[in-house]
């Protein structure tokens, strides 16, 4: 006899790989021709079948950015099309992640129409952590509980256990904290229902534990749950580069990777959710790629302290700047190593000139200055004045001053240096009485302000405003963040005197992610502090500001230069020594 035709329902029901499709189709993430603004590719559905069919203890490491969350969802949705009795219990990372996960799943059983039967009826258990499905028994334990990490998770129990990126920055980074999450989530194996079997009214598909996270410390509990005995799967961004230690490599990843099917310029997976551009920007914080994007196992030494002096640009400039500057560790002339003394780093680690340098100059577009104030355990103020031009960023100052902070003359001379650069803003860091600090070198920049019209090298004059800011994440996180992606895209540029401080070459390549790496970190803070502070000025590409971009920058300075002072213009084409 021929074989009957399969319905449309019956594949919802067997094949999780067509109920994806449909279900993307459904929610205008997908189209057709397999474009939309989501699309689901091979590796997206192989990760799917994986969280619907894998071992019963797994855990799934994807890329930031590949939809973990949904594709989730999607497959939860699946199993209750299968089973509405199924009970799943849902940990998150937070609250706000637990209310995103049930609007999302409440939303798709609202409007998505091969799932509106499953949607709550009247008289069912309806809220935003616990609500019970369509056609589901009533029972103690609704259809889906969602809670936070931290939640109390004993009493509630479920058919399929699910960890939804529950390991974060905040509870990975002590030993302790990671023990404590391990402990957690070795405890979830008794919040599982007894495993019986579907003829004696167990659940059509079998019990489960699924974790679905991108690591969060080098030292992830991920290692640990696989040594009891958990499966896993990682799906990278790009093809691993020769020494990349991965978490195992699923199929669909190994299978593209054999036939090419990536991107050829960077070898991206994923071409169909990232741009080049995306990839780029991810590279640039290298420790974080590693980890996050190409989910490596173990991050070599040369990477545990990722910031290079070779990734720096050495360059002398005053109160104007090349336009553009081009990375590189040789030109027509040999090799742009420089000689600064013999510089505090690892293995041949140094320093570099630009490898070219164009001869159009401009004013800076900003400048800012850090200051950190001495505290308990420190004997420096450290300070850092940066400007920026065109997407870089140049540090002009750097270092500590010596003694208690908040005197007359530590004031009056870090106020006569925001003066001297033409700074406009300080940021003094509010730890140890941020606030009266500010309020006394506002005082002393008030002092030196400049009317309009008075001073012919300042014809626009000049005030400073001092702003306080307070940091809770991590120290060394914090600043590794906020240097990475200027010196990934070779645009931070410091001056020759800021390369042959040995206190900033110390610690500028010596910080790595490990709380207290540092015994001293006062100019590094400041440095990444500045960093934050011109965080939007990084995503600025020199590369696509036009042609006609350095007449711009002289026809706006002259203008601002002629408004407030008599006589010749400058000569904007004025060319600095090298």
């Amino acid at each position: 006899m021929p074989e009957q035709p399969v319905s449309h329902e019956d594949l919802l029901l067997a094949d999780v790989r067509y109920f994806m499709r449909e279900l993307w189709l459904e929610i205008g993430s997908d189209n057709e021709d397999g474009d939309g603004i989501a699309p689901l590719s091979e590796i997206e559905l192989d990760m799917a079948e994986y969280l619907a069919h894998g071992p019963r203890q797994r855990i799934v490491l994807g890329t930031r950015g590949i939809g973990k969350s949904y594709i989730e969802c999607g497959v939860i949705c699946w199993k209750w099309n299968r089973d509405p009795n199924r009970k799943i219990l849902c940990l998150s990372k937070s609250k706000e992640a637990v209310n995103k996960t049930s609007t999302l799943i409440r939303g798709w059983l609202n409007t998505v129409s091969f799932l509106k039967h499953l949607k709550p009826r009247k008289g069912q258990r309806d809220g935003i952590e616990s609500f019970e499905v369509g056609g589901s028994a009533t029972g103690r334990q609704p259809s889906m509980f969602i809670l936070g990490i931290g939640g109390q998770v004993d009493n509630n129990r479920g058919h399929t256990i699910w960890c939804d990126d529950v390991e974060t920055y905040k509870n990975s980074q002590t030993l302790t904290e990671r023990t404590k999450l391990l402990l957690t989530l070795g405890n979830l194996k008794f919040c599982q229902f007894p495993d019986i079997p579907l003829e004696r009214g167990g659940p059509i598909d079998g019990l489960e534990t699924v974790i679905t996270q991108t690591p969060k410390h080098e030292e992830t509990v991920v290692k640990a749950l696989i040594k009891q005995g958990y499966s896993v799967r990682s799906y990278p961004l790009c093809v691993p580069e020769p020494g990349e230690k991965n978490f195992p490599l699923a199929p669909a990843v190994l299978q593209a990777i054999d036939e090419g099917r990536y991107r050829a310029s960077d070898k991206c997976l994923l071409g169909h959710r990232f741009t080049e551009e995306d990839v780029q920007i991810l590279k640039a914080t290298r420790t974080l790629y590693l980890r996050e994007c190409q989910l490596v196992e173990s991050i070599g030494e040369s990477d545990r302290f990722p910031l290079k002096l070779k990734n720096l640009m050495v360059f002398e400039v005053a109160d104007t700047a090349p336009i553009h500057l081009s990375y590189g560790m040789s030109d027509h002339n040999g090799s742009t190593a420089i000689d600064v003394g013999d510089p505090i780093a690892f293995g041949d680690d140094r320093f570099y000139r630009p490898a070219k340098i164009d001869p159009n100059w401009a004013p800076f577009t900003g400048t800012k200055m850090r200051v950190d104030q001495s505290g308990a355990g420190k004997d420096k103020t450290g300070f850092c004045v940066g400007s920026v031009l065109n997407g870089f960023l140049f540090i002009r100052r750097l270092g500590g001053i010596p003694g208690a902070g908040a005197t007359e003359a530590n004031f009056e001379k870090l106020a006569m240096m925001a003066r001297d650069t033409g700074a406009t803003t300080i940021t003094v860091e509010t730890n140890f009485g941020g606030d009266a600090y500010a309020n006394g070198l506002q005082l002393h920049c008030n002092r030196l302000k400049i009317a309009p019209g008075t001073d012919q090298m300042r014809p626009l004059g000049w005030a400073c405003h001092v702003e306080t800011k307070h940091s809770h994440t991590s120290k060394e996180l914090r600043i590794i963040d906020a240097i990475e992606p200027w010196v990934g895209m070779h645009r931070l540029v410091v001056t020759p005197s800021v390369a042959a401080d040995k206190d900033f070459q110390r610690q500028y390549t010596r910080i790595c992610r490990e709380k207290g790496c540092l015994d001293e970190d006062d100019v590094i803070d400041v440095l990444g502090g500045l960093c934050e502070d011109f965080a939007e000025v990084s995503r600025i590409d020199p590369r696509k500001l036009g042609e006609n971009r350095d007449d711009e920058i002289k026809k706006a300075w002259i203008k601002a230069r002629d408004k407030n002072r008599k006589g010749p213009k400058p000569n904007w084409l004025d060319r600095r020594p090298l």
